[in-house]
């Protein structure tokens, strides 16, 4: 939590936190700052002892204090040690890679400056250099090489005089930096730095010379492709797709109690979608509907309590009838609500009447008051007053509608209504990571908090605002369901495992179908009204059932819930499923977010088997502890349950598929002519196509695919350069459809 009057060396160790918890050690803070000298962001940069591994953030003022991240600038960001340059405009300066590199240079008395990390040239404000003599030392691998071109181009643009340090001349190892240099050489002086060897650069491309060994602007004769590419016989360019991680067939059999089953395989049928969609949403809100009125305790002895509401979605293209299948999972909720809200209609009329006959007593009472104020002899004021005290505490309290879920609300309107619905909510949205990213922007971070304590489902919430006062939650407990689509999961995946903190947001999600989709065909036939009538019944029955009447122990000074327990064989069974899971599969995962979602599995077990119980006792009369029936369908869903979590995280390591995909879509938007190189594409930084990996990932991926043909040309002779593959685009290409992920 930012503290007030917090420095900026303060804010840095407060947001770099977690990363010197995980044994990252502080290195330096990195001021950029105005012509002028006023500050306008940071860089924090850490390193681990152990490994070498850096960390490094920017981080900007938000107004009220610091949080992680740079300011939006206009015309790019600004060079590092502005205000050296500005109070130095004639001298030479060095450009380097990285402020660590700068700062060092500084401290022998050279003038440097940097654009930060080696893909940061393109996003730079370079104009403060305009015709001046630069030097670029670049560091020693193939991404310094790229940064000093990216360099070169701006310089060369702005009518600079440009050299670049010899780096093969130096010795330095692979990767190798100003600093290693430095490290090698500590009794240097700035004249030493003035006497590196240096080289004169090509030309800039905008001259129609070669930069690099590559002419961007015009070819020599002798490095020109030898085929005729434009008029060949190009093949069908083929989409661009990959195959998702496998996940099993719904088994209805196994995963569904037989009171849910045959209206859960008949909504899917119908439609037709996967049974998956209809089978997760309808689990949520059986979860919500029980809610916080009662609990199961996962240990015979131990206080642990899990209250069984769940956080779920469905993720598919906007073709797989997310919505529909959402709208066929919550239909018995709707049929409640609807039921809720004629009742309370009913019970505001009798209410209104009523306070009608209240308020004529109140009246007549208080007249009677008045007369013996005025009157002794018209009654005993002492004890008239005391009966209008006792009338007013008969007063009726205002019928509150009992309400079930809710598609849109702020989390202080979410509060009240938890305020008079302590067994919980389900909060429905159509499109999750809209409502899951609102709690990542800047000033939300309360509403964040609010729904991770919600996902507990067992604890109180206070809340004050200005205006709205203070509002106590006896109990804060939320379900939440909702559709994604790949793209989006995509994209919020990518955001939230680069952020500093994760604190498991996502993970929270355990009931996170992404099946494969279903082709449509034309179905036409009646409903099975027995089949949804049954099942319509469970839901009824969960409205208003005594978790005691059907078998668990009552609330107590200890146990703040009503609570079933495992029977005996069922109690085995998770016994067995925990040791399995926290001395097999947990330490033998090797995606940290797979093992963070995994771990949450310790609710979700006894929260499904709970429900699925519930379900079997609502639907054939059986009481008692939790059956291993149960306890055995919810082992299968956590099964099933992994395997659609590691599609889910699996979209994160494509193996190139989106750097193809973003690639493909400069292909089709005519954002490269024929004859381009690599090099070409990395200096657009177009997202996911930063890296020489990702680009020649994507080439080669779209070359497969037929998108693309290569040709090696150049170096046949003096005047040629060096040997370049250029790329040449499929005519069809820009016909073919937008490319996806495979579902």
């Amino acid at each position: 939590m930012m503290q007030a009057n917090e420095t900026p060396k303060d804010a840095a160790r407060r947001l770099a936190a977690s990363a010197m918890r995980d044994g990252f050690k502080p290195q330096a803070l990195h001021e950029y700052t105005d012509p002028d000298g006023k500050p306008l962001h940071w860089r924090i940069r850490m390193k681990h002892p152990d490994n070498g591994d850096k960390w490094i953030r920017p981080m900007k003022p938000n107004g009220e204090g610091y949080t992680l991240g740079e300011p939006e600038y206009q015309n790019g960001k600004p060079l590092y040690r502005l205000h050296d340059l500005a109070t130095r405009p004639v001298d030479p300066v060095i450009v380097v890679e990285g402020e660590w590199c700068a700062d060092a240079l500084v401290k022998i008395g050279v003038l440097a400056t940097t654009s930060g990390a080696a893909d940061s040239a393109g996003k730079t404000d370079w104009q403060p250099l305009a015709g001046r003599t630069v030097t670029i030392w670049p560091d020693n691998d193939e991404a310094g090489q790229r940064y000093a071109d990216a360099v070169m181009d701006a310089l060369l643009a702005l009518d600079c005089s440009v050299r670049l340090v010899d780096v093969a001349a130096l010795n330095l190892p692979h990767k190798g930096d100003v600093v290693d240099w430095l490290a090698a050489n500590p009794n240097a002086t700035a004249v030493d730095i003035g006497a590196l060897p240096t080289v004169k650069p090509p030309q800039s491309s905008s001259r129609g010379a070669t930069v690099a060994g590559e002419s961007l602007a015009s070819h020599d004769t002798k490095s020109t492709p030898t085929h005729d590419f434009k008029n060949r016989d190009w093949p069908e360019p083929k989409p661009i797709q990959a195959a998702l991680h496998p996940v099993p067939a719904f088994d209805p059999e196994t995963l569904l109690p037989e009171a849910l089953r045959a209206w859960i395989m008949d909504e899917a049928d119908r439609m037709p979608c996967p049974p998956d969609f209809i089978a997760a949403g309808a689990l949520v809100a059986l979860g919500a509907i029980i809610g916080a009125r009662c609990t199961i305790k996962p240990k015979a002895r131990d206080s642990w309590m899990i209250v069984p509401n769940l956080w779920g979605g469905i993720v598919g293209l906007p073709s797989a009838k997310k919505s529909p299948a959402i709208g066929a999972a919550l239909k018995p909720l709707d049929r409640l609500i609807a039921q809720a809200m004629e009742a309370h209609q009913a019970d505001v009329e009798a209410f209104e009447a009523d306070k009608t006959v209240f308020e004529a007593k109140k009246e007549a009472i208080e007249s009677r008051i008045k007369a013996a104020a005025k009157d002794a002899k018209k009654g005993d004021l002492d004890s008239i007053a005391k009966e209008l005290q006792g009338h007013r505490q008969q007063a009726q309290k205002t019928p509150i509608l009992r309400r079930y879920k809710s598609n849109d609300t702020t989390v202080e309107k979410l509060g009240e209504l938890l305020r008079e619905n302590p067994a919980g909510l389900l909060v429905m949205r159509d499109e999750l990571v809209g409502l899951i990213a609102s709690w990542d922007r800047e000033g939300r971070e309360g509403e964040r908090a609010f729904y991770l304590e919600a996902w507990n489902g067992n604890a109180s919430f206070d809340t004050d605002r200005i205006g709205r006062g203070s509002i106590f939650i006896p109990n804060l407990c939320v379900s939440i369901f909702g559709g994604i689509q790949p793209d989006k999961l995509t994209g919020y995946l990518e955001q939230a495992t680069n952020k500093l903190a994760n604190d498991g947001m996502l993970q929270r999600f355990q009931l996170l179908v992404y099946p494969d989709h279903r082709a449509w065909e034309w179905r036409d036939r009646i409903p099975a009204k027995d089949a949804r009538d049954r099942a319509f019944a469970v839901f009824e029955a969960l409205v208003d059932f005594d978790p005691v009447d059907w078998g668990a122990a009552p609330a107590d000074d200890f146990a703040k819930f009503a609570h079933f327990s495992f029977d005996a064989a069922a109690q085995e069974i998770f016994i067995e499923w925990s040791a399995e899971l926290h001395r097999v599969r947990l330490p033998a995962e090797d995606h940290p977010i797979i093992a963070q979602h995994l771990s949450k599995f310790d609710k979700l077990f006894p929260a499904l088997a709970l429900i699925l119980h519930l379900v079997d006792c609502m639907a054939t009369g059986q009481r008692g502890p939790v059956t291993t029936e149960a306890a055995m369908r919810a082992a299968a869903w956590c099964e099933y349950l992994e395997a659609h979590a590691r599609r889910c995280y699996g979209l994160l390591t494509d193996d190139g598929l989106r750097a193809a995909q973003a690639l493909a879509d400069k292909v089709r938007q005519g954002k490269l002519s024929d004859c381009f190189t690599a090099r070409d594409v990395r200096r657009n930084q177009w997202r996911y196509l930063t890296t020489d990996e990702a680009v020649q990932a994507a080439l080669d991926w779209l070359k497969d695919e037929d998108w693309l043909q290569s040709e090696e040309v150049g170096g046949a002779g003096p005047g040629t350069g060096r040997r370049t593959w250029r790329y040449f685009i499929n005519p069809m290409s820009a016909k073919a459809g937008k490319p996806e992920a495979q579902s």
